[in-house]
């Protein structure tokens, strides 16, 4: 078309002006979708804004309001995550920022949209460091800042805060996890790694939490093949993998719930992408504990399994009956997607992993000794999982 665009007879005329119609068609398709974009991100604003406010109280608000500050940062500024964000952690109050990696000295990469109600900075009881990501101004922005010292302290004396506040911050960053799992699987195939969640959950939960989940839980057999959590539809509660391997996977085009659930066909089924696996001592079924959306992937059995099944009434009932529990799994949650988080923009700079990363920015190298308090929960949270299974093995022989 450009071609023939060249010449000056009719032919040449009519060429022009189809290239006109096209570049105007463009032109307003790039301007509905910033729109459509724009409009998202006020959702999601509104939302995010909305999971504070309904999990916390007014007091639990009060004491916000009591011990932070505002700071304003101006469209255009960009924030360091491991230098401007120091023993802080953040609530955006209004306006809009980008987490960015640098793929080069000259080049940065837009990853996500951070909007009103999302939190940033370094979260309660986080550990691990903070990678490279930037976060950059695109409007003008204000942050509520607490110091995290002063929030830690909260949390250590106020287990019902500490239990309402994580909840939120897990919801949020479920959130904004899965935005970032999108963003991965649209420039590449390969998943990010992450450390087996049994190391967060058994090296933080205290010996009566885990009698209870042996005490609730019911041990299930799972055929390999067989389809445990389905996408769209409910999650019956939460599950442990015990022995064997699952993939979660999405279609690679998601068809109408009903369809997918009522009248499955032989080219959905064959159209996965498998997002990542699931292996021995890992933790699924959390939607339902988290936000009110049903899951957008499914989990399928990569072969025989066996999992632990504590059934969603019996877990909601004890969220609300022991707060202190509540906390702990919740804080949990928040590490496990605090690292899921971290893993997956580590995935976007090239040669460089999770162990890298921490070293680096701590300035050792990776031949260092690892950290003795990190081997410790690790060797406390293998023996908590190899005691669970053996009470689990004795209360299935008695």
């Amino acid at each position: 078309m450009v071609k023939a665009a060249q010449g000056s007879n009719l032919v040449g005329h009519l060429a022009q002006s189809f290239l006109g119609m096209a570049e105007k068609v463009q032109q307003r398709q790039a301007q509905l979708q910033k729109q459509v974009n724009r409009l998202h991100l006020q959702i999601d604003g509104a939302w995010q804004t909305e999971v504070l406010i309904q999990e916390l109280v007014g007091s639990d608000m009060q004491w916000l309001a009591d011990v932070g500050s505002v700071r304003e940062v101006k469209s255009g500024q960009t924030l360091a995550c491991h230098n401007d964000f120091r023993d802080q952690t953040c609530i955006i109050l209004a306006g809009l920022l980008q987490i960015a990696i640098s793929e080069n000295p000259s080049h940065s990469s837009e990853l996500v949209r951070l909007s009103s109600g999302e939190l940033i900075g370094q979260l309660p009881f986080q550990t691990e460091e903070n990678g490279h990501e930037t976060y950059v101004a695109l409007e003008h922005t204000l942050l509520w800042i607490i110091p995290k010292p002063v929030l830690e302290t909260k949390m250590t004396y106020d287990a019902g805060f500490a239990a309402r506040f994580q909840k939120a911050i897990a919801v949020l960053l479920s959130r904004r996890c899965h935005r970032l799992t999108e963003q991965q699987l649209s420039r590449s195939s390969g998943a990010a790694s992450t450390i087996r969640d049994v190391l967060f959950v058994l090296g933080e939960f205290h010996d009566s939490d885990i009698d209870w989940l042996v005490a609730k839980g019911e041990r299930k057999k799972v055929i390999a093949n067989t389809v445990l959590v389905p996408e769209g539809g409910p999650v019956d509660g939460l599950y442990i993998l015990l022995e064997g391997s699952l993939a979660v996977q999405k279609p690679h085009q998601r068809s109408n719930a009903l369809v997918h659930h009522l009248l499955p066909t032989p080219e959905e089924q064959n159209h996965e992408i498998v997002i990542r696996h699931l292996y021995k001592g890992e933790l699924f079924g959390l939607t339902p504990f988290l936000d009110a959306y049903q899951p957008t992937q499914s989990i399928k059995a990569l072969e025989d399994c066996l999992v632990l099944f504590i059934p969603r009434q019996q877990f909601w009932l004890k969220l609300d009956q022991d707060v202190g529990f509540a906390a702990r799994f919740y804080g949990v949650i928040t590490a496990m997607l605090t690292h899921r988080i971290q893993s997956t923009l580590n995935h976007f700079e090239p040669e460089r992993d999770l162990a890298t990363e921490v070293y680096a920015q701590n300035g050792k190298s990776e031949n260092t000794e690892l950290d003795f308090g990190a081997l410790d929960q690790m060797a406390i949270a293998g023996t908590r999982f190899n005691w669970m299974l053996k009470r689990l093995s004795g209360a299935e022989l008695a």
